[in-house]
Order: structure tokens, then sequence, then C-alpha cells
């Protein structure tokens, strides 16, 4: 049960954090004086230290028998107990690294709730074993499409592709099944958030397995993948898709600056790639082909965010997409 979960830093009353800030207070009183110089009025050797900031989380490592990999798994869990129906839940790709920055806003949003504010939601983050942000070699295999030709996928890292179904599989047989035996959820609520090839790969679910999840939502999705494999895939998904079958949600997001038209003129060979890696890949417009064949979509572009800070605004609107 949840008690095998490692609490890391988290789920702190109110009372615990005025008594922490009190002797906080104190103590950096006391260190301050000690160190004082009365001749100088200045601070002696003054030192800076790590400080561990604390980010509500319960921790478990996973090992799954369908990838081989262990994975690092993050969980917000409410301090109030859960609706009737069970919380939403919203799964993170990149959990080392979406993970923090969604727990720091999802926490100040339910201590300062509102009307049509973000309701009381469970967030599960996926990551992987060590303090690493980003395990690039298990992403690219566990993130990328099972297409037949991975020999001009347009990646030149050289690491191993192609493992999507695998991870895909992993989280609806091994990962879902203790989520829903741990913790009160809400099946029909259900989200899945991804940047990047975490957004390829929120798309490849979308395209073939679009029940796994009620929401999908996309931050900066690495479209150019394999000569727009995943586009492919959508393609056949929409050719076989019944009429009288409902759309899941999608929200697909892109930050201004990653625009062929905006990037920065430089002759180096990663910037080269990347103007490669653009050409012809529009959201807008897949968003635009979605919507008109009635599914909900949100498309967001986000002015003077490049790649990297796409994730972090996503990563708001997604709290509110999926915990509203």
């Amino acid at each position: 049960m949840a008690n095998s979960y490692e609490r890391s830093a988290s789920h702190m009353h109110i009372s615990n954090l005025i008594r922490t800030t009190f002797l906080t207070i104190v103590l950096a009183s006391t260190s301050l004086t000690q160190g004082f110089s009365s001749d100088t009025g200045l601070v002696e050797d003054p030192t800076w230290r790590d400080q561990p900031l604390s980010i509500r989380a319960q921790r478990i490592e996973i090992p799954s028998k369908i990838t081989g990999r262990t994975y690092q798994i993050f969980v917000f869990v409410p301090s109030s107990p859960p609706p009737p129906e069970g919380y939403p839940v919203l799964y993170m790709l990149d959990g080392n690294a979406s993970y923090p920055l969604a727990a720091s806003q999802l926490e100040i949003a339910l201590h300062t709730p509102r009307p049509g504010g973000l309701k009381q939601a469970l967030m599960v983050g996926i990551g992987y074993q060590g303090d690493v942000v980003f395990d690039m070699a298990a992403r690219t295999e566990d993130y990328t499409p099972p297409a037949k030709d991975l020999s001009n996928t347009g990646d030149p890292s050289g690491r191993k592709q192609g493992g999507a179904d695998r991870f895909l599989d992993f989280i609806e047989n091994e990962l879902k099944p203790r989520i829903e035996n741990d913790f009160a959820i809400n099946k029909e609520r259900q989200t899945l958030f991804g940047h990047s090839y975490g957004g390829l790969f929120t798309l490849h679910t979308l395209f073939t397995r679009p029940d796994a999840f009620q929401t999908y939502i996309a931050a900066s999705p690495s479209v150019w993948w394999n000569r727009q494999y995943v586009l492919k895939e959508k393609d056949l998904w929409l050719e076989n898709h019944s009429s009288d079958e409902p759309f899941p949600k999608l929200a697909l997001g892109i930050g201004t600056l990653e625009f062929p038209e905006n990037r920065i003129a430089s002759s180096s060979e990663r910037a080269k790639i990347l103007a490669e890696r653009a050409k012809g890949v529009s959201l807008k417009e897949l968003s635009e082909e979605l919507r008109s064949l009635g599914m909900p979509v949100d498309y967001y572009e986000f002015a003077e965010n490049d790649h990297g800070t796409a994730r972090v605004s996503m990563i708001t609107h997604a709290l509110r997409i999926a915990f509203q």
C-alpha cells in the first residue's frame, strides 16, 4: 500500500511548516551572531552550502519485466481525501525533470484555492534511476515509435530507438495497476503529458492506443523524428476511426523561438540539425486538421519561449487542463 513509498521531504502540515520556519530563523540568527565581527560589522568566513528544496512526493522504484529498466516513480498525493469518483490523475514523462516543476505549481495552487481553480488531484512522474535530470539513452529508446526502418531517423546520437510500444506496455500493464491499487483514482480522467521526445511518445500513444488516456498533452513534440513518422500513424488512425467513436482531448504547445523564422542564425552543426528538423512541421496545422474532424484540440504558442522553456509554460496549462 501507500506506506511502501518513500516520502521525499513532503506532506508537511501547516503547523510543521511554521515550526520549521521558526527554528530556521532562530538557527540562522544564532549562526549569524556567532560569525559576526564586532570590529568590521561583516560576517566572518561566510560559506555556501547545498540546500535541497522541499517538493511534495512519494517515491518508489518499479522494475519492469517488459522493458528491462527500473523506473523511479514520483507521486503527488493531495492532503485532502479523494472524491467519491477518485482523484483525476496526470502521468508526466521525464519525471526527474518535469515532476518537480509541476509539483511546486500544483502545491501553490492547492494552497490558494479559488472558484474554478485546480481540484485535489494525483500526479505521477515517470522518471529514471539516479539523480540525472535526463537519461538521454533511456528516453531516446523509450519515447520513439517502433518504426520498421530506423536507419535515418534524424537523430545522430547513435542511441537505441524504437521502444515506445514496450514502454507503453509498462505504463499500461505494470505502472497503472500499481497506482490504481495504491491510490483512489478516477479511471475516466487520466492525462498523459510529454515534452520533446516525450511529446512524440504522447502523440504515438494517442494515434495507436487512443483509449489509454482521456487527455493527451504534447509540448514541442518531436514530430520531425524519422521523416514525420508519427503523422503517418495519425493518418492510419483517422482512416480507421469510427464516426460514432468519441475523440480524446488533445493539447499542443510550442515556443515561438522554435519556429524556423525566429531561430538565431548559427553555423554550428547543432543549429543546422535543429533548423532542418523544423522544416515542414506545423503543430498549428495539425491542430486545425484534427479540430476540423471534431476532435477537441487546444493549441498554444508561447512567446519568447524556446524548446526548453516551452516545457515549463506547457506544464502550467497541463495542470489546468487535467485538474480543473
